[in-house]
């Protein structure tokens, strides 16, 4: 199951559906998923924001 969830987290897809013993969809409480490449893209961003900003920093201490 573990691992399941870990692919789920990577891909952003649903692979696992909880339902109750009616066969209703049981609703996650964090419903706004956010998949690992999606998160790993904007800490890229930030980073290099972040270095941009850095190297602007330095330039005005000179």
């Amino acid at each position: 199951m573990r691992a399941i969830r870990l692919i789920e987290e990577v891909t952003g897809e649903q692979l696992i559906h909880k339902a109750d013993l009616n066969g209703s969809e049981i609703s996650e409480t964090n419903t706004e998923k956010i998949s690992l490449k999606e998160k790993l893209a904007k800490q890229e961003v930030l980073i290099q924001e972040l270095t941009k900003r850095i190297i602007q920093l330095e330039e005005n201490q000179k």
